[in-house]
């Protein structure tokens, strides 16, 4: 399926029990009258392993504007400030630290992406949730316009926004999604079934 005129990314979205929601905007022609307007497309499919590695590296950025991964930062930054032996016990303290960012990261969940604006001030909003602890809160981002440097990884941001507009038009007009597992059972040569196996198999397209 061809990739409609003026493609305009607006959103993504994970809704719960799996799938993705992409809303985008393009454009109509009507003989001389061009005219803007924007689809939800909603599919049950999974998104590929690719789009989703991207979503994941959501999560620093995340993370970061609520700085609570910023121990590690001031454990390297304060040095000045730290006796002798304080300096030692941060040194042999900094895997722990990778291990507790891991942690950290892999309680938030990404659940959206908005794109807002135009041109200087264009920029995101990014939805997560932090699932530590047993009720879940929302984790949602301030909007980060892309051409401002207040974080100082907008840049970084941007590029990653990129691929993963780029994944967005992969899944949604050549059906590049995660393909279902389904389980079966085979006989073997003595007339035994083999037990269930994993078997990959092709997804078809939606209609939207």
């Amino acid at each position: 399926m061809e990739i409609p005129e003026g493609f305009k990314f607006m959103s993504l979205s994970l809704p719960k029990g799996g799938g993705l929601i992409v809303e985008y905007g393009f454009k109509t022609k009507d003989g001389s009258i061009t005219n803007k307007d924007s689809i939800k497309h909603t599919c049950c499919s999974d998104m590929h392993d690719d789009m989703e590695k991207l979503i994941n590296k959501l999560k620093v950025f995340v993370a970061d504007t609520y700085n609570i991964l910023a121990f590690k930062a001031l454990a390297k930054n304060s040095v000045g400030v730290f006796t002798a032996k304080e300096q030692t016990a941060v040194k042999n303290i900094q895997p722990v630290y990778t291990k507790l960012e891991k942690e950290i990261l892999d309680k938030i969940e990404i659940t959206a992406l908005k794109a807002k604006g135009t041109e200087k001030n264009f920029g995101l909003v990014i939805s997560a949730k932090n699932n530590y602890g047993k009720a879940g809160t929302a984790m949602n981002t301030p909007f980060i316009n892309l051409g401002t440097n207040k974080w100082g990884w907008e840049e970084e941001l941007d590029e990653l926004f990129e691929m993963i507009v780029d994944e967005s038009k992969e899944y949604l007009f050549n059906n590049k999604r995660k393909q279902p597992e389904f389980d079966f059972v085979e006989e073997n040569n003595k007339g035994q079934k083999k037990p269930k196996e994993k078997e990959l198999a092709p997804t078809g397209s939606d209609d939207f």
